[in-house]
């Protein structure tokens, strides 16, 4: 999307350059003038939109990383007590003469 929006308004600027410089009457000029204006408009609410729904993603993306997070440090908090445990649970063992 960027580089076809960074095309446009590349060739945007080349005609209304084109429409400046030329020696055309003036009811044309306001004709391609208005045209170009239009297009400009088209491609800068284009643009805009697609800000706001890149906005929406980013904004989403870190809702689900925060998540993620949140859920690994959960699982490394329950992996320590599991660990924990089947160290007792080991200490006990190896106290009965069951050692591993």
């Amino acid at each position: 999307m960027s580089s076809n929006c960074s095309f446009a308004c590349g060739v945007l600027i080349l005609k209304f350059h084109a429409v400046l410089t030329s020696n055309v009457n003036l009811s044309l000029f306001s004709f391609e003038t208005k045209s170009l204006l239009k297009e400009v408009s088209v491609l800068l609410e284009a643009l805009e939109k697609r800000q706001i729904e890149l906005e929406q993603e980013n904004s989403q993306l870190r809702e689900d990383l925060a998540e993620a997070t949140n859920m690994i440090e959960e699982g490394e908090k329950e992996r320590k007590v599991l660990q924990e445990k089947l160290a007792e649970k080991e200490q006990s063992l190896g106290e009965r003469g069951f050692g591993m």
